[in-house]
């Protein structure tokens, strides 16, 4: 997501996610470094959702 549309419906986009706000993008390493890592090698066909809540609604 660019700055410029974060500036313009930001506000309104975070009022729809569960936590309130709007995801930082250190969020997303967590399931970067879990997903190649051995601890996910029994691990198939799993999509795991980054989203703060908005999937679950």
């Amino acid at each position: 997501m660019t700055q410029a549309v974060i500036d313009r419906a930001g506000e309104e986009m975070a009022r729809r996610i569960p936590m309130g706000r709007l995801g930082r993008s250190g969020e997303m390493k967590g399931v970067a470094l879990f997903l190649p890592s051995e601890a996910s090698s029994y691990i198939t066909g799993q999509v795991i959702c980054v989203d703060g809540g908005l999937t679950a609604m």
